[in-house]
């Protein structure tokens, strides 16, 4: 499916203009996980952080491997380690927090969508967007979906 920069806007537009509560992901249709995003240079790119859906403008969807480095900095976030989402292809990625290398092999973790008791299945589904900023916010994730 085509994912274009027309869609990207449609979707900033409906959380940031209009305020409407965060959007299902079309993979896993979790809601709170879901968003297009911007990596502050020129891509624009939707992701779900419970499944790992990503597509960028443009190209085709890719479903992104979760990790965990887990070094002392690591974060928790609503009751879970934060995953680290990595490219299918991906070998090795740069910690953010403790700047060693990461070999990802040696760090995959379970998708959420996949492990029924992961914490992230309990984040509600039916925020509005000021309910969305104020729980992620209160997570020390600031927007209005993780």
């Amino acid at each position: 499916m085509s994912y274009l920069a027309g869609d990207w806007a449609a979707e900033v537009s409906a959380l940031y203009l209009i305020r409407t509560g965060p959007p299902a992901c079309p993979q896993c249709n979790r809601r709170g996980f879901y968003g297009p995003r911007h990596d502050g240079n020129n891509r624009m790119y939707r992701l779900c952080k419970f499944c790992g859906f990503s597509q960028t403008v443009g190209c085709d969807a890719v479903t992104l491997r979760s990790t965990v480095h887990d070094c002392f900095d690591w974060l928790s976030i609503a009751g879970a380690k934060y995953i680290w989402w990595v490219q299918p292809t991906e070998e090795h990625y740069t910690c953010p927090h403790c700047g060693n290398d990461v070999r990802v092999d040696d760090h995959l973790v379970s998708r959420p969508v996949d492990d029924l008791s992961h914490p992230w299945w309990d984040i509600s589904q039916s925020l509005s967007h000021d309910e969305a900023l104020v729980y992620w916010t209160s997570q020390h994730r600031p927007g209005l979906h993780l």
